[in-house]
């Protein structure tokens, strides 16, 4: 969706175009959220009354993820993860920053949870 269908699932840190890197053959795991509520359950986490996931001591499990506001795909992209992860009762509050607030979070002050950005513009490769 974030690549406006030019893009694969892919299971791998390397695309199917970068063929000298590219391990074909690789399983993509396929979207199992029964299972994943299941391994949660099993490491200590429940559902509250919500929802919600809590851990072990009854907290809501929340994180905040920042990305570049001025970059589309990865706005779309912490979109996805923020509706994947609500799917197990997990909440992301995506927050788009501009790009050197980003950098500067991540490089210097290091006041973050989660962030999705890219150091060059250009293809995802």
């Amino acid at each position: 969706l974030a690549y406006g269908g030019r893009a694969a699932a892919i299971a791998q840190p390397v695309s199917p175009s970068n063929k000298p890197w590219f391990h074909a053959g690789l399983p993509v795991p396929a979207r199992n959220v029964e299972n994943a509520r299941k391994l949660l359950r099993d490491a200590g986490f429940r559902t509250g009354d919500e929802g919600a996931l809590l851990d072990v001591s009854g907290q809501p499990v929340s994180f905040t993820l920042a990305t570049n506001a001025a970059n589309q795909q990865q706005v779309q992209m912490a979109a996805l993860l923020q509706q994947d992860l609500k799917a197990i009762g997990i909440q992301v509050q995506v927050t788009p920053l501009e790009f050197r607030s980003l950098v500067d979070r991540i490089l210097k002050t290091r006041e973050y949870a989660a962030a999705i950005m890219a150091l060059a513009p250009g293809d995802a490769d």
